[in-house]
């Protein structure tokens, strides 16, 4: 943060997480996964069809068609219980971090850089570093380097409102046309 001291905060977010929170974040963050699995659940099953064609024209259907079957529906639970899971998680981390000792997230948008304070852990980000956003009914998430998140509770300002940030984060992220995109 010392490197902010000569900076004036453009934004402040500053939040309490809760389930509602949480469950909006999983609901981000498995939307993504979702569609990768649709796609290639879609993939498969063309793939699938082209095998038990092959199978019906050769007259050897036998087995083939109930293994097929039996990786098909593999290939389509499988995710969802892995969405499941991860939701679950997420739910239980931030349920946990309301609860045990966290009384708040708290975030600052400076003109260079993002300086996010959870629990006591403080994190810097340049704006360069963000990869994707996404906008949910209550959050904006933003992803850092597609490994880290910053979760922005819409309704949280203590410094701006969220209208003004959009057009702020607009002009931050003008050159990464990817991060735009979900920015609403």
């Amino acid at each position: 943060m010392d490197n902010n001291l000569h900076e004036s905060t453009s934004f402040e977010v500053v939040f309490t997480p809760t389930k509602a929170l949480a469950k909006e974040f999983a609901k981000l963050s498995n939307k993504v996964t979702k569609i990768i699995f649709r796609v290639f659940f879609s993939v498969y099953l063309f793939f699938i069809s082209l095998a038990i064609l092959g199978a019906v024209l050769s007259g050897n259907l036998g087995h083939s068609i109930l293994i097929q079957a039996s990786v098909a529906l593999i290939g389509f639970f499988m995710p969802t219980l892995v969405i499941l899971r991860d939701s679950r998680n997420i739910l239980k981390q931030y349920t946990l971090l309301g609860a045990t000792g966290c009384p708040e997230i708290k975030i600052n948008f400076f003109s260079e850089n993002i300086n996010s304070n959870l629990c006591g852990r403080e994190s810097n980000f340049k704006y360069s570093q963000i990869t994707k956003t996404i906008t949910g009914k209550i959050v904006l998430y933003l992803s850092i380097e597609k490994t880290l998140y910053v979760l922005i509770k819409k309704d949280s300002f203590t410094k701006g409102d969220y209208d003004s940030f959009l057009i702020f984060m607009r002009e931050k992220l003008k050159d990464n046309p990817k991060a735009l995109r979900g920015l609403k």
